[in-house]
């Protein structure tokens, strides 16, 4: 099968790729890969088609293959300038962009949050056996 890109999709890829190389032409570039990494799976999978929410999702009609959606979610933060200045220092060092970056330490502090909350839970069944520090814990699972 051979993935032919119409005007409008070539304009619109374009227009993205251009918005975001003002500020970070590194991450243009990978999202640009991405696109046609993504388009080429199309030639391979011959119109099978997926639908991933948290990817660019992908839809068979028939015989052929549409790209659909470009985005799951967005969320606007405001940063304070310390914020700010320390996150595109991440970003420069890392190479990943600031959504990246933003979304790991979102998905970490959640992560953290949800850890914190089970430990809270589960603090009067430990004591109620005998277990009240990290150190007892270690010792009944090691």
């Amino acid at each position: 099968m051979i993935v032919r890109w119409s005007e409008r999709a070539r304009s619109q890829v374009a227009d993205i790729f251009g918005y975001i190389a003002r500020d970070r032409p590194d991450a243009a570039e990978r999202l640009l890969e991405s696109f046609l990494e993504r388009t080429e799976l199309l030639a391979v999978e011959r119109c099978s088609g997926v639908r991933d929410p948290s990817t660019v999702a992908l839809t068979s009609f028939g015989v052929c293959s549409t790209l659909y959606d470009m985005k799951t979610g967005a969320v606007t933060i405001r940063l304070d300038a310390p914020l700010e200045k320390l996150l595109d220092k991440v970003c420069s060092k890392t190479g990943r962009s600031r959504s990246e970056v933003v979304r790991d330490a979102l998905r970490r502090q959640l992560s953290l949050q949800l850890f914190e909350e089970a430990r809270r839970q589960i603090i009067p069944y430990a004591e109620a056996q005998g277990i009240y520090t990290d150190e007892d814990v270690f010792k009944l699972v090691s």
